[in-house]
């Protein structure tokens, strides 16, 4: 399976250029992962999908190769602090939902994720569905996907989650 990661703009972009929308995206032979930032008031949400695309999905109706998740970039570190909102954070729930997604999407050609800037949340999706998939040169995937630095974080969940499936 090819991984490409994008951010939020360059993935909008891709999607347009090749026609994936809604309504056929399900035809397409590819995996997606959109990675939102979290947003704390859905109301907000709401006023913002005519004035910010960040905050707002590509997708809008539910598609069995498509998986949109919310939470924030931080590292282990960042969340033991106290004004970080836990909700906002990856959770060990949502790594066992993500790698069930990625499980179940595997005769996949293509994954394609995104997160605002395809750097770090992003990259450490990528970098697990490049493992997953049995391809351990990282070193070629990094020549790839020149920009991502993982969020080992994310990372670090993404593996136990499959490690906890693997032992069960």
């Amino acid at each position: 399976m090819k991984v490409i990661i994008l951010s939020k703009i360059n993935f909008f972009k891709f999607m347009n250029f090749n026609m994936i929308n809604d309504d056929n995206v399900e035809e397409n032979n590819i995996m997606v992962i959109s990675i939102n930032d979290y947003i704390k008031n859905e109301k907000l949400e709401e006023y913002d999908k005519s004035l910010n695309y960040l905050n707002n999905s590509f997708f809008h109706k539910e598609h069995s190769n498509v998986f949109i998740t919310r939470f924030g970039d931080y590292s282990e570190e960042t969340i033991n602090k106290k004004d970080i909102i836990k909700d906002s954070c990856f959770s060990k729930k949502e790594a066992k939902r993500m790698v069930e997604f990625i499980k179940r999407n595997k005769d996949k050609s293509l994954a394609i994720i995104h997160c605002t800037a395809g750097i770090s949340r992003s990259g450490a999706v990528g970098t697990f569905i490049y493992e997953f998939f049995g391809h351990y040169d990282y070193f070629k995937f990094k020549r790839q996907n020149p920009t991502i630095q993982p969020n080992m974080h994310v990372l670090k969940l993404l593996r136990e989650a499959m490690y906890d499936n693997i032992i069960k």
